[in-house]
Formats: C-alpha cells, sequence, structure tokens
C-alpha cells in the first residue's frame, strides 16, 4: 500500500484553514461571554432582581454567612471559561411578569430561575 503525499503548500493551506477556522469560533464564543455578562450587569443594576454566580456566595435563602457554594464552572464549557465567563447559579425575580425572564433562560441556561419576593 502506498502511502498517500501533500506537498508543504497543502500542508500551510490547510493549517491556515483550520486556523480561520478555529479563529471564527473563538469569535462567536467571546460574543456569547459578552452577551451573558451584559445580561448579568443589567440584573444586578436593577434593585428588583437578585443574582448570585458559584463564586463562594451566601446561599440566597439562608444569608447567615455560613452556607457556601463552593467556587464552581460547571454549567460553562472550558473554552468560555479559559475567556472570563462564570457560571450564574441563582436570579430571582420579584415580579412573574418581568420580560426579562425569557431572556434570562436562553442567555442563562445553567441558572436557576425563580420569581417571587426577594430575600431581606
Amino acid at each position: 500500500m502506498k502511502i498517500p503525499r501533500f506537498s508543504l503548500r497543502l500542508l500551510l493551506l490547510a493549517v491556515a484553514v483550520l486556523c480561520a477556522w478555529l479563529a471564527w469560533l473563538a469569535k462567536e464564543q467571546r460574543n456569547v461571554v459578552l452577551q451573558r455578562r451584559r445580561m448579568v450587569e443589567e440584573l444586578r443594576s436593577d434593585s428588583l432582581v437578585e443574582v448570585h454566580n458559584g463564586l463562594f456566595m451566601s446561599h440566597p435563602v439562608f444569608n447567615l454567612g455560613l452556607l457556601r457554594i463552593p467556587r464552581s464552572r460547571d454549567g460553562v464549557p472550558w473554552v468560555r471559561a479559559m475567556m472570563g465567563d462564570e457560571p450564574v447559579v441563582f436570579i430571582r425575580f420579584q415580579s412573574k411578569e418581568d420580560s426579562r425572564i425569557e431572556d434570562a433562560h436562553k442567555i442563562l441556561p445553567e441558572a436557576n430561575i425563580e420569581a417571587g419576593p426577594l430575600a431581606p
């Protein structure tokens, strides 16, 4: 059986195409990270919404300072974690009629989203 031969030019072309595809993929993932950050910043700026990520936060219901959720990257692919994306664990909206609930489900699928009175 004869081993197929490839020219150096073909190898360089294949590497260039692969790099272009990886760059496009990284750009798309970066756009996802930026969209998630904008959504979290918007929700955190609203006093009628509670947002908690997985970075050693107090439990949203029992805010005693004793219950902690350890840092976790669950729910976020490692590529986006390397870009600074962090999972959002919990979001509570004060009103069930808030128009951002559906957007939060789409943009932050790993979050446990509830609607009800906020913790004091």
